[in-house]
């Protein structure tokens, strides 16, 4: 009978493992490491690990370096920045994330032999064991309460990631921060709301440090690139959707952009330079005006969104016929032809746009053409559009 209820145990424990291996609940809130800065580098080097779902604080979350566990440096929900542990064989080692709802895909980091070198501290520097200590220590030192900030990576050099740019932020206050590790420990070696190539180049940093900041954000993808953009100009980037416009066929690292979200649409100019896609300019529309001196190849100076094309005079009649009979006051109000259908052409879609001082939301209006003459089917939102019986499905918004 102890045998048998054993066996039971054992059962239960090896189906219990089979379903944490496989996801269980929850698995598509687990860590998603997307790419590696730098991807090789001997014990020592600083690794951004970049991805999604990794946590807004490290909390009980660890990073796997091969078969060790790496040194935190800093944590954000989409930046883990670590050390290189010693020990590891000269190869390719897999990067993982790991935190409370479970372990993220691997990507390889190359080891190579020796050890990153260490500058030398310039006396007089604000140093500790983390660039978020140094930082608070700095700002304390300077006569700045470092209570409520938030601190995140800007930049680790390649070149010698023993400097990076971080940032500091409470609020609508940010400070950056140029730093070096010294013998284990985090400096600050110049800040500033904003720091120049020429600044960055006479505090000593490498030359991949060189940079504006805060300059356009930049990313791996244009995706990543344009999320970026809007979190640091103050906008949620959560729930919204990205297509692209127009790719240049002058030259390919210029492209332009769409993201959605509802009937929220913004526009981004994008340019890759290094393999980075960089946010060049955005807004609710561009102009072949604003794209030309963006610097932008002559195929993209178009003007986005595209004007609508002119709508059927009758058809806007009808409409407004339709809208006047419900006791709506048509007067500054826009009917704007949307599409026909391709598989029907006696289909077709409008948008009916009011006076921005009416605080009226945009509404549609699907019309059928019913013994030559066209009848307006349905009016209302776009859900209530989607709706309308017979209608194809092109026409859905």
């Amino acid at each position: 009978m102890r045998k048998t209820a054993a066996v039971i145990a054992l059962l239960c424990a090896a189906l219990l493992l089979a379903a944490v291996a496989s996801g269980g609940c929850g698995s598509s809130d687990k860590p998603n490491v997307e790419s590696l800065n730098p991807t090789s580098g001997p014990a020592g080097t600083q690794v951004v690990v970049s991805g999604q779902k990794f946590g807004t604080t490290q909390g009980s979350g660890v990073v796997h370096v091969g078969e060790k566990v790496a040194s935190v440096v800093a944590w954000t929900d989409t930046d883990v920045t670590v050390t290189v542990p010693s020990g590891l064989a000269a190869a390719p080692q897999g990067v993982t994330v790991i935190n409370d709802k479970g372990e993220s895909n691997q990507v390889n980091f190359t080891v190579s032999a020796g050890t990153a070198p260490q500058p030398d501290r310039k006396p007089g520097e604000v140093e500790s064991n983390t660039p978020a200590q140094a930082m608070a220590a700095f700002m304390k030192k300077n006569g700045t309460d470092p209570t409520g900030y938030s601190y995140s990576v800007v930049k680790v050099s390649t070149v010698d990631p023993n400097w990076k740019i971080d940032k500091a932020e409470k609020g609508r206050q940010v400070t950056y921060f140029l730093l070096k590790k010294v013998n284990g420990a985090w400096t600050v070696v110049d800040d500033g709301k904003d720091l120049t190539p020429d600044e960055l180049k006479g505090d000593g940093a490498p030359s991949d440090l060189w940079i504006n900041v805060p300059g356009q954000s930049e990313s791996n993808t244009p995706a990543q690139a344009m999320a970026a953009f809007m979190k640091k100009n103050g906008t949620d980037p959560t729930g919204y959707s990205y297509s692209v416009v127009k790719l240049s066929t002058v030259d390919p690292n210029w492209k332009i952009d769409r993201a959605d979200k509802g009937q929220k649409t913004t526009y981004f100019l994008l340019k890759k330079v290094n393999g980075v896609w960089t946010v060049v300019d955005d807004g609710s529309a561009l102009t072949p005006d604003e794209l030309k001196g963006d610097g932008a190849p002559s195929d993209l100076w178009i003007q986005v969104p595209a004007p609508p094309p002119k709508p059927p005079e009758n058809q806007v009649q009808v409409i407004q016929s339709y809208l006047a009979s419900k006791g709506t006051d048509i007067s500054g109000v826009a009917v704007n032809f949307i599409k026909e259908s391709t598989t029907d052409g006696d289909w077709e879609l409008f948008q009916v746009v009011f006076p921005p001082e009416r605080q009226m939301p945009n509404q549609y209006a699907v019309l059928h053409l019913e013994n030559n003459t066209w009848v307006v089917k349905n009016y209302g939102s776009a859900a209530t559009i989607d709706g309308t019986p017979g209608m194809p499905a092109d026409l859905k918004i």
